[in-house]
């Protein structure tokens, strides 16, 4: 159980990545979320700004990458760009069932793609549109203790409930901004007790409901206690119900207790990465330029916003669109801008 006495500074762990924009192997482009197996094995999507700056040479580089905490490489599967079987166009999040199977949400193709654990495509489902059971632009998923799948239907401003091949249970939200209303949901997560936690993006709060729909609790709706959520992206949620949210608009994690109190604030403390420094072997003159660089500049004035900040101090989070807690109590931060992964203790 997490002590709130520690939660005023979480030990960082390390740096996991390096840029790896236009091949395939070691590296992240653009990664966007994180899940792990039942041997602990760590599945990354790389998103590589697809369609934004898409270019059919880099196909490759939309893709699922599979790796371990030591940062050993252990393949990689579902390029994009297009709609065939296991195929992407902009994958968004994911989530392994019971039977370690991943489900990987993609709001192009508006569809769930189920793949084994080693990467084999097994079906998808999914069907555009705004009706009951369709979906239009997919964005966050989880997944209860009885395989029942949550949807953050993002451009219906609703969460659907379906089973593990996607017949349609239930749903809930509605465009709004009133208790239990959405707007453009994005990340979904689920507790220990199996209530649902939706990163409600554009209202800039997080709203709990229990796994049928009816609404139970708003986080940072208000600017109680300095939380000022700006456009979350993401929420984990650990066994004694502390919320960590990533504040995407902010360019940092917020972590609130379960009566909604800001109660600490991660920035980023990232070092370089086992990926970086056996890069940095390599490329010695790179590295000496990077050495006389000044990576925590103090910054004039006119640069003052979260993001102009965040982009010129290199260890602070930039990006940072999805956290997620592993089994063994770690948090891992995702940074879609920096191509990194900042992983804490809990």
């Amino acid at each position: 159980m997490t002590s709130l006495k520690n939660l005023n500074k979480l030990e960082y762990l390390k740096t996991i990545g390096i840029v790896n924009i236009g091949t395939n192997g070691v590296g992240f482009s653009n990664p966007y979320d994180i899940a792990f197996s039942s041997d602990d094995r760590a599945f990354v999507i790389n998103r590589h700004d697809a369609p934004i700056n898409f270019k059919p040479e880099n196909a490759s580089a939309i893709r699922v990458g599979i790796l371990n905490y030591e940062e050993e490489y252990l393949g990689e599967f579902g390029y994009g760009f297009g709609d065939g079987e296991g195929q992407f166009k902009l994958p968004v999040a994911m989530c392994f069932d019971s039977k370690d199977r991943l489900y990987v949400t993609d709001e192009l193709n508006n569809r769930i793609t189920v793949f084994n654990s080693s990467g084999k495509y097994l079906f998808s489902w999914g069907i555009y549109g705004s009706g009951i059971g369709e979906i239009d632009g997919p964005a966050g998923i989880t997944i209860d203790n009885h395989d029942n799948v949550y949807i953050a239907d993002q451009n219906n401003h609703r969460v659907q409930k379906f089973t593990s091949d996607g017949q349609f249970i239930t749903s809930w939200g509605g465009f709004g901004c009133g208790n239990g209303e959405l707007n453009m949901p994005w990340g979904i997560c689920t507790d220990s007790k199996g209530d649902i936690y939706v990163a409600d993006w554009r209202n800039n709060r997080v709203q709990q409901f229990t796994n049928n729909g009816d609404f139970k609790s708003c986080y940072g709706d208000n600017l109680k206690n300095g939380i000022n959520l700006n456009r979350p992206s993401s929420v984990a949620v650990d066994d004694s119900g502390i919320l960590y949210i990533a504040d995407w608009g902010n360019h940092k994690v917020k972590i609130l207790n379960r009566d909604g109190d800001l109660i600490s604030v991660l920035d980023g403390e990232a070092t370089l990465s086992k990926w970086a420094k056996e890069w940095y072997d390599k490329s010695p003159d790179q590295l000496q330029s990077r050495e006389k660089a000044n990576l925590i500049p103090e910054l004039p004035s006119q640069f003052s916003t979260p993001y102009q900040k965040s982009a010129q101090t290199e260890p602070y989070f930039w990006g940072p669109v999805s956290v997620k807690i592993d089994a063994n109590k770690r948090l891992y931060v995702v940074e879609s801008l920096r191509h990194r992964i900042q992983v804490f203790s809990i």
